[in-house]
């Protein structure tokens, strides 16, 4: 199942799911539904939590601090940010981290 992670990767990131599912353009009950196998997702809302919160996961690496994810605005303009580039300088930690 494509959500079946989706609790822990939250948790380990520490994001919101009501932010998760903002960002995912869900009422937080239906991602908490779909989180906990109690109502399966359609594709579309599956593959949007899923794009969502890995672009989070991206962000969150690239940050050298946890970054305040509880605030769905600001963590849009971030998102917009690193889909533009502006956080490119930082990629080249993903290689220190990775031990590479």
């Amino acid at each position: 199942m494509l959500l079946s992670d989706v609790e822990a990767r939250i948790k380990r990131i520490e994001l919101p799911a009501g932010v998760l599912a903002s960002l995912a353009g869900m009422h937080p009950a239906a991602l908490s539904l779909y989180i906990r196998g109690m109502a399966n997702p359609p594709a579309a809302a599956a593959e949007r939590i899923a794009t969502n919160l890995r672009e989070v996961e991206k962000l969150v690496f690239l940050c050298p601090i946890l970054p305040n994810l509880r605030n769905p605005t600001r963590l849009r303009v971030w998102l917009d940010e690193m889909r533009s580039g502006a956080f490119s300088e930082y990629e080249h930690l993903k290689e220190l981290r990775n031990g590479r």
